[in-house]
Formats: structure tokens, C-alpha cells, sequence
């Protein structure tokens, strides 16, 4: 299981079973579950949230999505669930690698920790791959490290005020072998 504590009362891992879920309260005594993956018709889906229902456990559903950047609106979401939400608490997407390191690179940007912090969300220690499409998700954290390093600008200022999307998307270049290696061979989504 990708399963990690990033911070006192917060982690993140890949899409639990319930049998794991049981396993991952037992251990960490989690209160909340925060679904990257959405609301959902799988079957993974509705077997988790019975799971959570059994448990007594609060599941909240998130979108992000593991090939394009987060929307200003999107982030705002998650940040204000970091705000309300009862710890400890886990964030999971299907692998634990794109959507669950982005959750957790923005759960460092909402502490105010250093964008090079965040970053590090993102990384192969997770089975992340930055230079496949999921890389954009590097490249939106290392857009904000470069204006917070030119300007001393804040995170949610840089959202609201300077972050192009658009431009994100058109800019960024993948390799087609490490799409080929995540959407084929890992079968990501």
C-alpha cells in the first residue's frame, strides 16, 4: 500500500480496500477519508464508502484530476475541507502517486510551507512521473516557486491573481514513452 503521513494526522495513499480501510484505522485512527477520485458508480467506490459508514468514519469526495492542473476554484475547495475537515485524515486518488500528491502538495501550500516542500509531493518516492502528463502537476507547483522566488508573492495571491491555466496547459511538453509507461503499462487514470 502506498500509504504515507505527511504531516501530524494527514496522510495519503492509494485507493483502499475496505479490508486496508479497517487495517489503516487501526493504525492511524483515522476520522475522515477525503475521496481525489470523485464521486463514483465503481464498485471500489461504493465498497468504500460502505466501509467508511461501518467504521463511523466521515468519507468527503474531491475531484482532482491526474492530467491537467487545478483550477483556482478546485483549490479553494480542497483548502477550505483542510480547514473544516476532522484529523486524522487520510486523502487518497486510485494509485496514491498523481491526485493524492497533488492533494498533499497543496496541503502544504495551505500551511504556507515552501513551494520546494510541496514539490517533493510529487516525486517517484510516491510513483509519481513527472515527465509524463501527470507532470503538469509538478509544473503548477513549480509555476508558483518561481513567482513566490521573484516576488515573495503568497500562494492563494498567486491563485487569484496571477495563475494562468490555460497557459499552463499549452506550455507544458510530455514524453510520449512516459505516457505510454502510465497510461499503458500502469494503467493509471
Amino acid at each position: 500500500m502506498n500509504l504515507h503521513e505527511i504531516d501530524d494526522g494527514v496522510w495519503r495513499a492509494n485507493q483502499p480496500s475496505p479490508r486496508q480501510l479497517r487495517q489503516i484505522v487501526k493504525r492511524t485512527g483515522i476520522k475522515t477519508v477525503i475521496n481525489l477520485r470523485g464521486w463514483s458508480t465503481w464498485g471500489s467506490y461504493v465498497l468504500e464508502r460502505k466501509a467508511c459508514a461501518e467504521l463511523g468514519i466521515k468519507m468527503i469526495d474531491c475531484k482532482l484530476y491526474s492530467r491537467r492542473p487545478p483550477a483556482a476554484e478546485e483549490v479553494k475547495m480542497l483548502f477550505k475541507l483542510f480547514d473544516q475537515v476532522e484529523r486524522p485524515f487520510l486523502m487518497h486518488c486510485k494509485s496514491g502517486a498523481d491526485r493524492a500528491g497533488m492533494g498533499s502538495a497543496l496541503y502544504m501550500l495551505w500551511k504556507q510551507s515552501p513551494p520546494e516542500e510541496a514539490v517533493r509531493q510529487l516525486s517517484w518516492d510516491y510513483l509519481h512521473f513527472k515527465h509524463a502528463q501527470t507532470g503538469i502537476l509538478d509544473e503548477f507547483v513549480a509555476e508558483y516557486a518561481r513567482a513566490h522566488e521573484k516576488t515573495g508573492i503568497s500562494f492563494p495571491q498567486w491563485l487569484d491573481t496571477t495563475y494562468d491555466k490555460k497557459a499552463l496547459i499549452d506550455n507544458f511538453k510530455p514524453s510520449h514513452m512516459a505516457n505510454w509507461i502510465v497510461d499503458r503499462v500502469l494503467n493509471r487514470e
